[in-house]
């Protein structure tokens, strides 16, 4: 069990820290208006990530934290093996889900708005990355429904016509509850 809530902790910091870097660096300037230089912010994403990377110790300091969290009584500390090479290829491959998703999210609202550019991919990306870590700290409802698809329908609203911001998130939700219900139904079957 204490495997299981681990990994799914790993998972899940891996997941916000890659959405964010990536909201960042691909978007942040365009759609939050500091005065802020995107460079500097740029600066902070790529040592934060270097500190993931470079610093399993890092990584068992913030595991550990969340045990706490969720388990006031329990003073032990976990120590995690998880070498730097390990950390880099697990950046990279969340980089690579979080691009796959941008590429469906981008072609799911392509196929309601054809006059989209695909240039776009890195923007789109970013928008949803951010609005489905948000989604998934909203514990007030399940799976974040409700939650991603309004502050990504907020965030595509300067960008795309209203009805389209709106249309594209609940579309991708249902494409999603879909393709999950999908390869679940796959899964049972090999099972049996």
């Amino acid at each position: 069990k204490s495997k299981i809530i681990i990994s799914l902790m790993i998972e899940h910091l891996f997941l916000l820290a890659i959405a964010i870097a990536l909201f960042i660096l691909f978007n942040f300037k365009e759609i939050i208006n500091l005065n802020i230089s995107q460079t500097i912010l740029n600066l902070i994403v790529l040592i934060g990530l270097g500190l993931l990377i470079f610093l399993p110790k890092l990584l068992n300091y913030l595991v550990n934290i969340g045990i706490r969290i969720k388990n006031k009584e329990n003073k032990s500390e976990i120590n995690l093996n998880i070498g730097i090479k390990n950390n880099l290829s697990l950046i990279i491959q969340y980089v690579l889900f979080w691009l796959i998703i941008g590429i469906s999210f981008i072609l799911t609202i392509k196929s309601i708005y054809p006059s989209l550019d695909l240039n776009n991919i890195f923007f789109f990306t970013g928008i949803f990355a951010i609005s489905w870590s948000i989604g998934l700290l909203s514990f007030i409802t399940p799976g974040g429904i409700g939650v991603r698809e309004g502050i990504m329908t907020t965030l595509l609203i300067p960008y795309l016509p209203l009805t389209i911001a709106v249309a594209a998130p609940l579309l991708f939700r249902i494409y999603s509850i879909i393709t999950e219900i999908i390869l679940s139904l796959i899964v049972l079957k090999i099972k049996d």
